[in-house]
C-alpha cells in the first residue's frame, strides 16, 4: 500500500522522484519508531515482543518495478549513425550496407560505461519499443476502454446504416466504417491501424521546408 501510494504521488499529483524517495524514507522512519515505541510498551508491561522489520523501497523506481507498473520495454541495439537496428549477438562494428557494393557503414556499437559494478561494456544505442501484447493487455484493463468498445459494438450492431449521401456526425455513420464491422462478432475483436502524422510527401510549405 506505500509503494501504491508512493507511486500515485509520482504518477498523479507528479512529484518528482526525489521527492518520491523522500517520502519512502520518511515512512519508513515514521514506521520503524512507531514499532519500536510499541516494542516498548509492551515489554514495560511485561511482555517481550519482537517485531520483524519492514522492508520499504528506497527509490520510486524499486516500487514500479515491484508491482509491475512499468510497461515491458524491447530494446534493441541501433547504430548511432545509420540508425539500422542490429540483432544479437551484437558485433562491434556496424556491417550496414546502402547496397550490396557499397562499404559497410563501420560504426563503432560499442562504448565503456562506469557503472556501480565497475567499468562495463554496453551499446552505444538503443532503440527502445513497448511489448505489444503487455500494452494490450493494460490497454483492455482500463474500464474507459472497456466502455468504450461494448458502445462502439452495440452502436454497430443496432444502428441502421446511413445512405451514402446522407448527414454523417461522427466516423461510426460511414458505410465503409460499417463495412469493417460485417466480420465482428464481439466488441473484443480489435482492428488496429497504423497512424503517422509526421509524413508531408509534398514537404511542410508553412514551414519553409
Amino acid at each position: 500500500m506505500i509503494c501504491i501510494l508512493v507511486v500515485w504521488l509520482h504518477l498523479r499529483a507528479r512529484v518528482s522522484r526525489s521527492t518520491a524517495n523522500k517520502v519512502l524514507k520518511a515512512i519508513q522512519f515514521i514506521l520503524s519508531a512507531t514499532l519500536h515505541l510499541i516494542e516498548l510498551a509492551l515489554f514495560s508491561a511485561g511482555f517481550n515482543v519482537k517485531f520483524s522489520d519492514i522492508d520499504i523501497p528506497r527509490d520510486v523506481r524499486t516500487a514500479y518495478r515491484l508491482h509491475c507498473i512499468e510497461p515491458e520495454i524491447i530494446r534493441t541495439a541501433c547504430c548511432p549513425k545509420c540508425f539500422s537496428l542490429i540483432p544479437r549477438p551484437i558485433p562491434w562494428r556496424c556491417q550496414w550496407k546502402a547496397s550490396p557494393r557499397s562499404q559497410p557503414c563501420n560504426t563503432e556499437l560499442w562504448k565503456v560505461q562506469n557503472t556501480q559494478k565497475g567499468l562495463k561494456w554496453v551499446p552505444r544505442c538503443l532503440f527502445s519499443t513497448q511489448s505489444f501484447d503487455s500494452w494490450l493487455s493494460f490497454f483492455l484493463s482500463r474500464q474507459v476502454i472497456e466502455k468504450a468498445l461494448d458502445e462502439t459494438f452495440r452502436q454497430q450492431t443496432n444502428c441502421p446504416q446511413a445512405p451514402f449521401g446522407a448527414d454523417m456526425y461522427d466516423i461510426h455513420d460511414s458505410p465503409g466504417w460499417k463495412d469493417l464491422f460485417r466480420f465482428s462478432q464481439s466488441p473484443y475483436r480489435l482492428i488496429f491501424g497504423i497512424y503517422v502524422d509526421w509524413f508531408n510527401p509534398y514537404t511542410n510549405k508553412i514551414a519553409g521546408m
